[in-house]
C-alpha cells in the first residue's frame, strides 16, 4: 500500500468516527501523494459538505469531474454545495451536465429545476419540473411545485391543473390544497375554494391563515354566518392578528349584528393602530345606531390617520345631521366636496344641511349642481321643490316636484307638495287631484290629508275638509295646524264645544304659529 492510500485509509476510519476535520486532513495528505486521485477529492467533498465548507466543497467535486468526466454524482453535489451558497447559476449547470450523462434522471430535473426558479427563468424552471414528473409519475412535488409557480403567473385555471395532479399523487398533504383554494379563490370560484380549505382543516392544517382564506371564501359566497363562525377559529388561534379581527367585524355586520361588528372594529383597531378602516367602520355602525358623537370620535380617529379621503368627511357630515348641528355639518361637506366634486350624493347632503339653516338660496345651487351629476335621482328634485318653495319661487318649486314624479310616479311626497303648491298658485282642482293621488300611493301620509283638508276648505267643501283634517289628526294628532284648523271649522258648523276642544289641544303644543292663533281664539270665546 503507498503513502496516498495509506492516508486514504486514515481518513475513512476518521469519517467513520464522525470526526470529519480529521478525515479532510487525511484525505489532503493522501491528495498532496497523489493529485490525480478522484476518490480522495471525492471524499474530501463529502467531508466538507458535512462541515458546511460549501465553496471548497463544491471545488473538490469539480476537481472529480475534471479527472472523471463520467461522474454524475460528483455533479450532483457540486449543485447541492452551490445551493447551499446560492449561486444558483453554478447549481443549475451542475444538474445540466448530470441530464447530459444521465437524461431520465427525474431528480436531477428537479433540482435543475429549483435551480432555474431562482434565477427568475420561470419557463425553463417549469419545463424541467415538467419532465421530472413525466420521469417520474408518483412524485408529487414536480406538480405542486408548477401549480405554485403558475399562480405565481396568473395562469390560475393551469395552476388548478396541478395542484389536482399532486393531489391525486398525496391526497393527505394539506399544503397542496390550501394552494388549491387559493387558486380557486383566484378564479372565483368560491364555493369550491371552501371546499379545498376544509379538506386542509380536516386533514390537521390548523394554521390561523387557512381559516381566514377559508373565511374569505365563504365571504365571497355570501355564507357571513358561516364565514363570521370561521374567522372565530381563526381568533382561537391567532388572537392577536388585527386583520382577522376586521374581516369578523364585516361578516357580523352582514349579519346585522351590530354590537358584535362594533366591538370587532375596535379591536381591530386596537391591535393595529395605523390602520383607519376599522374606525371609519365602527363609526359607520355607531352612525347606523344613531349614536352620532361616539360615530364623529371614530371618524375623527380615521381623519388623523387619512386626511385626504372625502368620504371621511362626508360622513362626518352626516353624523353632524342626526345631531341637528347643520352648520358644522354644511362645512364637513364643503371639504369632502373639495377632496372630490364628483359625487352628487354629497351635494345633496350639503343642500340638506343648508336649507335646514337657513342659507336656501345656497341650498338651491349645491341642489342643483347635484342634479347636473345625477339627474335620475328624484329625491334631489323633491329636496330641490321644497328649498324653492321655502326661497318663494313657487314655480320652481312645482317643476321640480313634477321631475321628481316623471322619475318615480309613484312618490307620494312630490305628489301632495306639488298639489299643496299649485294650490297657492291658485290651480285648486289640479291641486286635489295631487293631494288625493298622493293618499292612494300612501293612505298612511298625514300630510297629504292635511294639504287636502285645507284646499277642500278653501274650496267651501266643510264636510270634506273635515274628515280629511280628522283622518290626518288620526294619523298624526301632534300638528297643531291641523287642530286649529279643525276647530275653526267645527265653529262654523255650530259645534263650538268641538272647536273648543280642537283649539285647546293646539294651544298645548309648543312654539307654533298655530298654537298662538288656536290661544287667541279660545281667549276671543273663553
Amino acid at each position: 500500500m503507498d503513502e496516498s492510500q495509506l492516508h486514504y485509509k486514515h481518513g475513512q476510519a476518521y469519517e467513520s468516527e464522525g470526526d470529519f476535520a480529521a478525515a479532510a486532513t487525511a484525505y489532503r495528505q493522501a491528495l498532496d501523494c497523489d493529485p490525480t486521485d478522484a476518490a480522495s477529492w471525492y471524499s474530501l467533498g463529502d467531508m466538507l459538505l458535512e462541515m458546511n465548507e460549501f465553496r471548497e466543497a463544491a471545488d473538490a467535486y469539480r476537481q472529480v469531474v475534471r479527472l472523471d468526466p463520467t461522474a454524475a454524482s460528483a455533479y450532483y453535489n457540486i449543485g447541492l454545495a452551490c445551493k447551499e451558497i446560492n449561486e444558483w447559476e453554478a447549481a443549475a449547470d451542475a444538474y445540466a451536465c448530470i441530464i447530459q450523462l444521465l437524461p431520465n434522471d427525474a431528480e436531477a430535473h428537479y433540482r435543475r429545476a429549483v435551480a432555474l426558479e431562482k434565477l427568475g427563468r420561470i419557463d425553463e424552471a417549469i419545463a424541467e419540473y415538467d419532465e421530472s414528473a413525466r420521469l417520474d409519475p408518483q412524485d408529487w412535488w414536480p406538480h405542486y411545485t408548477v401549480g405554485c409557480l403558475r399562480s405565481d403567473q396568473g395562469r390560475y385555471t393551469e395552476a388548478v391543473e396541478h395542484f389536482t395532479q399532486a393531489l391525486v399523487r398525496n391526497p393527505q398533504e394539506s399544503m397542496i390544497l390550501t394552494d388549491l383554494g387559493l387558486a380557486l379563490m383566484d378564479l372565483e370560484k368560491f364555493e369550491d375554494a371552501g371546499r379545498a380549505f376544509r379538506q386542509a382543516i380536516a386533514l390537521g392544517d390548523n394554521d390561523a391563515d387557512t381559516y381566514f382564506n377559508l373565511g374569505l371564501a365563504l365571504e365571497e359566497a355570501r355564507r357571513w354566518e358561516e364565514a363570521a363562525d370561521v374567522y372565530a377559529c381563526a381568533i382561537q388561534l391567532q388572537p392577536d392578528d388585527a386583520e382577522i379581527h376586521y374581516r369578523k367585524a364585516l361578516a357580523l355586520e352582514r349579519l346585522d349584528k351590530l354590537d358584535e361588528a362594533i366591538a370587532e372594529y375596535d379591536e381591530s383597531a386596537r391591535l393595529n393602530p395605523g390602520n383607519w378602516w376599522p374606525y371609519f367602520n365602527a363609526g359607520n355602525l355607531r352612525d347606523r345606531q344613531g349614536r352620532y358623537t361616539e360615530a364623529i370620535a371614530n371618524y375623527q380617529q380615521a381623519l388623523a390617520l387619512n386626511s385626504q379621503d372625502p368620504d371621511i368627511y362626508y360622513n362626518i357630515g352626516l353624523a353632524l345631521m342626526g345631531l341637528e348641528r347643520f352648520k358644522e355639518a354644511s362645512r364637513e361637506f364643503r371639504h369632502s366636496i373639495a377632496l372630490d366634486a364628483s359625487h352628487a350624493e354629497v351635494y345633496y347632503s350639503l343642500g340638506q344641511s343648508l336649507r335646514a339653516f337657513g342659507q336656501l338660496a345656497q341650498a338651491v345651487e349645491a341642489l342643483k349642481q347635484a342634479i347636473r351629476l345625477n339627474p335620475a335621482d328624484p329625491d334631489t328634485h323633491w329636496e330641490l321643490g321644497e328649498a324653492m318653495s321655502e326661497l318663494g319661487d313657487l314655480d320652481g318649486a312645482i317643476d321640480a316636484y313634477r321631475a321628481a314624479i316623471s322619475l318615480n310616479p309613484d312618490y307620494s311626497f312630490a305628489h301632495s307638495d306639488l298639489g299643496y303648491r299649485l294650490f297657492k298658485k291658485g290651480e285648486v282642482e289640479e291641486a286635489i287631484v295631487e293631494c288625493r293621488t298622493a293618499i292612494q300611493l300612501d293612505p298612511s301620509d298625514p300630510v297629504a290629508y292635511a294639504y287636502l283638508g285645507e284646499i277642500l276648505a278653501q274650496r267651501g267643501d266643510t264636510s270634506e275638509a273635515i274628515a280629511a283634517f280628522q283622518e290626518s289628526m288620526r294619523l298624526n294628532a301632534r300638528n297643531a295646524k291641523v287642530l286649529y284648523c279643525l276647530g275653526v271649522l267645527m265653529q262654523e258648523q255650530g259645534k263650538l264645544k268641538e272647536a273648543i276642544n280642537m283649539w285647546k289641544m293646539a294651544a298645548d303644543m309648543p312654539d307654533d304659529e298655530y298654537a298662538m292663533r288656536a290661544k287667541q281664539a279660545l281667549e276671543g270665546i273663553l
